[in-house]
């Protein structure tokens, strides 16, 4: 948590997230950078919601916004070219007090999901130029009180 993206913020996390409110990027077959489309956001909020009650805490878990929007479809596969394209931001979710984790980190992939290994990054929808993605539901998040650390 000692990172700091400036202009970047922290969010809540609720206790369970809904159908179509949290996401996975899986890019497109030879999208070599993997991290930007082309590409198709796949729904993993029930997967989330699983993963957060793996790890009681103490402290509240936070989403810690990574800076970066990406516009893409939500499907479960292929094609990833088509209408009904929207915006979402990446966040990292952070879970204090976990022994062994650096400064909230979760390390290590889930059991068998698709939430990003390692990192545990997803993409939540945003509202841009009025849009949102079809198939997607804004999350029930509020961003937090936080200061410059």
């Amino acid at each position: 948590m000692r990172q700091r993206v400036v202009g970047t913020r922290t969010a809540s996390v609720p206790s369970s997230f809904a159908t179509g409110t949290v996401f996975q990027f899986v890019p497109a077959p030879g999208n070599y950078v993997g991290t930007y489309p082309p590409g198709y956001m796949l729904d993993v909020s029930a997967e989330l919601t699983s993963l957060l009650s793996m790890y009681p805490s103490p402290l509240s878990q936070v989403l810690r916004d990574m800076g970066k929007t990406v516009k893409a479809v939500v499907s479960s596969g292929l094609p990833y070219l088509s209408t009904g394209a929207g915006f979402f931001r990446e966040y990292q979710l952070l879970v204090p007090g976990v022994v062994g984790s650096p400064f909230g980190v979760v390390g290590g992939p889930p059991a068998g999901g698709n939430v990003v290994p390692n990192y545990y990054t997803v993409y939540l929808p945003v509202v841009v130029d009025g849009m949102l993605a079809t198939g997607a539901v804004l999350p029930p998040v509020s961003l937090t009180l936080d200061g410059q650390m």
